[in-house]
């Protein structure tokens, strides 16, 4: 088996071992702490409809029809783990105008370093001199297949809720709105909609 295949092979088995006990510190953290959570999404919310209606009135920004949250392949790479959430009109992808802010739900990734000392010291037990990059694409892979997983099934639990306490009853909104999830501009899942007057 080449060095490459041996340490995708060991990160599989580890993997499976400590998403098993992140889950479980990622659920504790939500129990312990849920509504300062909440409020912080809320904060990027409001901050996010707020640019929208200044946009609305002096950048010519559309009727709101999409919220999108999408989670970036990059942040993985850099480890900001950050989301980016859009208000988009009628053309999606195609607004012209960018209305989006950054947010990560930091409890969800705390126990991804402690995930790579685990894969790391699992290595090092089989391979000699490994390098950190040689690690890389087992950690992006574990984040994209499992953490934003975990963030995805929190975004849709949370973000309508946000949204409606965020303010977005200001702004010029669709007769329905429609709460997009997945990798920006590529594939997304729709899990919500709400129609204009659940939102007024």
């Amino acid at each position: 088996m080449e060095r490459k295949e041996k340490i995708i092979e060991i990160a599989r088995q580890v993997f499976q071992q400590r998403s098993e006990i992140a889950i479980e510190e990622i659920k504790q953290e939500y129990l312990v702490n849920g509504n300062k959570i909440r409020q912080d999404l809320q904060r990027a919310m409001t901050e996010l409809i707020q640019i929208a209606k200044r946009q609305q009135v002096q950048s010519g920004k559309g009727t709101i029809q999409y919220v999108l949250i999408s989670y970036l392949y990059s942040s993985a790479i850099t480890k900001s783990n950050a989301f980016q959430i859009a208000l988009l009109d009628e053309r999606n992808y195609l607004d012209p105008v960018d209305t989006s802010v950054y947010w990560c739900p930091d409890f969800i990734y705390r126990p991804v370093e402690q995930d790579m000392l685990c894969l790391r010291e699992a290595v090092d037990k089989v391979l000699i001199r490994v390098k950190p990059h040689e690690l890389d694409a087992a950690r992006r892979g574990y984040i994209c297949a499992f953490y934003h997983a975990v963030a995805g099934l929190f975004f849709i639990e949370t973000a309508e809720e946000a949204v409606v306490n965020g303010g977005i009853r200001q702004l010029d909104l669709h007769d329905e709105v429609q709460f997009l999830l997945g990798d920006l501009l590529d594939q997304t899942i729709l899990f919500a909609a709400m129609k204009k007057e659940e939102l007024q």
